[in-house]
């Protein structure tokens, strides 16, 4: 990230909220924090949360389902983005990366 901002590039980083279910959260929350602070990222860089997103049917839900891990709900998501928006350290504290919600729902069609 530092040859990226060292050339003048911001860059834009998505980030998944609700993988894992319950079972994984805090460890989703820890690690995508520790993550993102190593990005050191900046006023001109942009962290998007996107809603992870499970098709019925499909393999994901499939395997979660066996393994007993329970869904996150809507606010238990926004708990998590807003856990994992909080605990991550910017470059510089005064000017911390945008942020944005990205909802791939909006770009199917």
């Amino acid at each position: 990230m530092a040859r990226l901002h060292a050339a003048g590039i911001a860059a834009g980083v998505i980030v998944l909220v609700g993988a894992g279910g319950e079972r994984f959260q805090a460890g989703h929350v820890r690690g995508t924090a520790e993550v993102l602070t190593r990005m050191q990222l900046g006023e001109d860089d942009i962290v998007y949360f996107s809603e992870l997103l499970e098709p019925p049917g499909s393999e994901y839900e499939r395997r979660v389902r066996a393994e007993g891990v329970r869904s996150l709900d809507a606010r238990e998501v926004a708990g998590q983005r807003a856990a994992i928006a909080s605990s991550f350290r910017p470059a510089d504290e005064r000017r911390p990366p945008r942020r944005a919600r990205y909802d791939l729902r909006e770009f199917i069609y």
